[in-house]
């Protein structure tokens, strides 16, 4: 990928104006509370005649923590090449200012990480979705195999090809290599976590991945219904950490309107509406529930948690609620339509689907899913599948050079793409406060990734954790303890075959 000086000069320039727009309306997370140096009291001639002593800032010009990568770094004009995967919004490359202020977020970030660094990035981009995950780890896989050095620096791929590769152990150990800091807020600490398996880890993902961001389930709160109800503003309960679900059922109780007298349709108003059986995983996660953990051996297993009373009396109140309440909407053919149009008090939706709400005469705040109880210690929030997981190569020329540009790039989103997506797709329409800010804070702070969703290619879906649950709830199935019963051993066999294949 060739571009000549003054492309990149006149690229740096745009980069610098449009990241200082962003910046004017952007929440900032990282700015520090007290950032007064120098003067007493206001008074110039003090501050000029005694000058405040030089320290150095953790956080950069604009409000932003900055990454402890050294300046030192620099690749000699290394040819950096990425294997990544066709996004819905680009994750890796643009060629060219597009005008797209989202897009052309990708394009500055790889351009001052490649001035930062002395790399120039090219990505090779084939299809690697869901239905595409065997041919892309076969391609994957030959190139890491091949012999010598693999062509690929770094790999981008759909979330549960990062765990197909590990179990391979096609993939490098990232908590060995040099540069990455995960203590950095364009890291997910939960994540971490979650992925985290015999203290190795094989795959990350963060802001580097715009599709991290599109991938984001939640809930919106229409302001527009709660005022007519005569209801208060949920999200003051996400901050003093009394957002549960029975708070939320409290909320959606006797919403329901019959717009033609003739039962449950998609014309009547409703609590709360459901429109894709993704969406009923997010209720097992913001429940704090992990569904697999390591034993003390190191052998991934279904948690107790899981198997036992307290997710079987989690499906019993939620199917309670969604089918017999008559308050709440599951339809994956029309729900959405009930939300865009104004009808319905709170909605499903995820990072890639809000945008639709933009132009809707409606205004709306949005808050995580709720806890189950209020002594939770925190919100968790759930992924879709369809984003993005970076891993290197065992075979890649230089793993901590490629652990140093996959740091260089998740610091630089976070101070350019991260901002760009939350103006585009999270902020609420006419919001007059800061709240939507901290709600998205929060969303994104607390993700949550477990070893069943990994992995879950290893499984048969239909009998898959994932499945299992999600199906109790779509079908109004509360037969929860012989369910699972049933299933644990063969899910935990497939469990200790993938945990023996990282010893």
């Amino acid at each position: 990928m060739k571009r000549n000086v003054l492309l990149r000069v006149m690229a740096l320039v745009l980069a610098a104006m449009m990241l200082f727009s962003m910046i004017a309306c952007a929440d900032q997370t990282d700015t520090p509370s007290d950032t007064t140096v120098g003067g007493n009291n206001g008074d110039a001639g003090n501050a000029a005649t005694t000058p405040a002593p030089e320290t150095t800032s953790p956080y950069d010009e604009n409000g932003y923590l900055k990454d402890t990568l050294s300046p030192d770094l620099n690749f000699d004009n290394y040819e950096f090449n990425i294997l990544g995967w066709n996004t819905s919004l680009p994750d890796f490359y643009v060629e060219m200012d597009t005008g797209d202020t989202v897009v052309d977020t990708i394009f500055f970030r790889n351009l001052a990480v490649e001035e930062r660094l002395g790399i120039t990035i090219s990505s090779n981009l084939i299809n690697g979705d869901n239905s595409n995950q065997v041919p892309f780890v076969e391609h994957a896989m030959a190139a890491i195999l091949a012999g010598g050095n693999c062509e690929y620096d770094m790999i981008g791929c759909y979330s549960m090809c990062g765990g197909t590769l590990a179990t391979r152990n096609a993939i490098t150990n990232l908590a060995e290599l040099d540069h990455l800091n995960f203590d950095m807020p364009w890291w997910s600490d939960s994540l971490i976590e979650m992925s985290t398996i015999n203290d190795k880890l094989f795959f990350v993902s963060g802001d580097a991945a715009n599709s991290l961001i599109y991938n984001l389930y939640f809930l919106i709160y229409n302001h527009n219904l709660g005022t007519n109800l005569g209801l208060s503003d949920p999200r003051p309960l996400v901050l003093d950490g009394t957002w549960t679900i029975d708070k939320m059922m409290e909320m959606t109780a006797g919403t329901y309107v019959d717009a033609g007298a003739t039962g449950p349709s998609v014309e009547d108003t409703f609590g709360y509406v459901n429109y894709g059986q993704v969406h009923m995983d997010c209720f097992i996660a913001a429940s704090g529930i992990r569904m697999s953990a390591p034993n003390s051996e190191g052998i991934i297993q279904l948690t107790d948690d899981f198997k036992g009373e307290k997710t079987h009396t989690l499906i019993t109140k939620l199917n309670s609620w969604i089918w017999e309440t008559g308050d709440c909407w599951y339809n994956t053919s029309d729900g959405y339509k009930i939300i865009t149009d104004n009808r319905s008090l709170f909605g499903a939706v995820a990072g890639s689907t809000i945008t639709g709400l933009r132009d809707k005469d409606m205004s709306y705040g949005i808050v995580p899913y709720p806890k189950m109880y209020d002594d939770q210690d925190r919100y968790y929030t759930n992924l879709g599948f369809a984003y993005t997981n970076f891993c290197i190569p065992t075979t890649a020329s230089d793993a901590n050079m490629s652990a140093a540009v996959l740091e260089a790039l998740g610091s630089e989103s976070h101070r350019s793409s991260a901002p760009a997506l939350f103006e585009n797709c999270m902020k609420s329409r006419w919001a007059a406060d800061n709240i939507d800010g901290q709600m998205y804070d929060i969303i994104k702070g607390n993700l949550y990734i477990d070893s069943t969703r990994i992995f879950s290619s290893s499984f048969t879906w239909s009998t898959s954790a994932v499945a299992l649950f999600r199906n109790s709830l779509t079908g109004n199935d509360s037969n929860w303890t012989a369910k699972i019963k049933s299933a644990s051993r063969n899910i935990d066999k497939v469990f200790e075959d993938i945990s023996k294949s990282f010893s």
